[in-house]
């Protein structure tokens, strides 16, 4: 029979992945696309603790930050449009008010540190190679927050720089928490606004840096990207502005993921949770009728019974919302 399509052989991963193996995302979109997925199914992962970042000297610095639990000062945040900022985190930890803003920053720094002291995965996302530096420090930036383009520079980082950058945050991981396992992705998601071209030398340089990466870390690559833009190849599995995947691509990659770093066990036991977590976000057509009484009824049965065999696994806000009327 002819084959039309490409598919991209991943060999299922020795080190498994289970509900509660503690693990830490970070990167870009995409990664926050799977890492939602992962949280759905009450894996324990903690996710961006500095929000979404594009590229891989952000993510290297906010490693670095992470392991030293340096805590971020009001020096460090900038005021545009009548809001706080800090130039190393997305714009969710952004505030009108300057202590809040800061609170929400390093409460979020001392839970990633908790988390990075103990986490047996790291899964890094890298989306883009060019980079945003802000001329009055030099450092780099995670978002610009839209100051004027004028207080920044911008360019394409190196090969050298990606792994030098990356290598120096890891191995500070490393040496708090040995055991640590990286696994690298680099986003499908296409960044046009330089031109296809531009982009292309932008992944690979990440392409590059993270298979140096993970030669010296003995580190593995899950390739989300050559998933999308090799198996996937039709613009069906993009969203509307042609550059990011489609819900049904993301969903596509994950049972990859799944096939890659689970074993049956914990794929059995995540049929039962998206079952519990689609009938929390099922609309009745009647509250208060006597079929969605016995539909509440069933369900917390079930909630039940999947604590008993894995009580380290918390069902209570899912349980407040199956309460019986009667």
């Amino acid at each position: 029979m002819l084959s039309f399509r490409t598919i991209i052989e991943i060999n299922p991963s020795d080190s498994k992945i289970s509900h509660n193996t503690p693990m830490c995302m970070m990167g870009s979109c995409f990664a926050t696309n799977i890492g939602e997925k992962l949280e759905s199914l009450k894996f324990d992962i903690l996710l961006n603790p500095f929000g979404i970042l594009f590229n891989p000297l952000s993510i290297a610095a906010s490693l670095k930050r992470t392991v030293e639990n340096n805590p971020f000062t009001e020096q460090e945040l900038v005021f545009q449009h009548e809001m706080w900022h800090s130039l190393a985190h997305h714009g969710k930890f952004s505030h009108t008010d300057k202590s809040k803003c800061l609170e929400n920053i390093n409460s979020s720094l001392a839970e990633a540190h908790e988390m990075i002291l103990k986490s047996k995965f790291l899964i890094m996302t890298f989306g883009t190679a060019w980079i945003y530096f802000y001329k009055k420090t030099g450092n780099v930036v995670a978002n610009c927050h839209k100051l004027p383009s004028s207080a920044f520079d911008r360019r394409l980082v190196s090969v050298e720089e990606v792994y030098t950058n990356v290598f120096d945050s890891l191995s500070l991981i490393k040496k708090i928490n040995p055991g640590i396992q990286f696994i690298f992705t680099v986003s499908p998601v296409r960044h046009l606004a330089d031109g296809a071209h531009a982009n292309q030398l932008s992944k690979a340089t990440l392409l590059l840096a993270v298979s140096q990466l993970c030669n010296t870390f003995e580190a593995q690559y899950f390739p989300a990207y050559e998933i999308i833009l090799d198996e996937l190849r039709d613009y069906r599995f993009f969203a509307d502005d042609m550059a990011h995947p489609s819900p049904l691509a993301v969903d596509y990659v994950f049972e990859r993921f799944a096939e890659t770093y689970f074993n049956k066990e914990t794929r059995h036991l995540n049929l039962k949770i998206d079952e519990i977590y689609k009938a929390v976000n099922h609309r009745p057509v009647n509250e208060n009728s006597i079929a969605h009484e016995k539909f509440k009824e069933i369900m917390l049965k079930k909630i039940e019974d999947i604590e008993k065999a894995n009580p380290y696994l918390d069902f209570s806000e899912e349980k407040k919302h199956f309460i019986l009327n009667r």
